[in-house]
């Protein structure tokens, strides 16, 4: 999966990247809507995970490290949904 994890799907629990992103497109009303590779134990329906989207090749600087007006990556807050919806 080492393709996968310049997006990757992370759990905050503990930090660790847990899986990879495919794909993803945003709707008529910004909503982002993708599919992403995980470990077994986080594919739950309303599982808590956070995405980073459009990682950089090179990292920034480590938190402890920044300073006043530096910037950093921040991932977005996202849920575990049914693949196959409800209507």
């Amino acid at each position: 999966m080492p393709s996968l994890l310049g997006r990757g799907a992370v759990r905050f629990e503990r930090g660790r990247v847990i899986g990879g992103v495919t794909n993803c497109a945003a709707d008529m009303e910004g909503y982002l809507t993708g599919q992403a590779y995980v470990e077994l134990k986080y594919a739950v329906e309303g599982t808590p995970i956070y995405v980073y989207q459009s990682a950089p090749e090179k990292a920034g600087p480590a938190p402890s490290k920044m300073k006043l007006g530096d910037k950093g990556l921040l991932p977005t807050e996202a849920v575990v949904v049914s693949r196959f919806p409800k209507l």
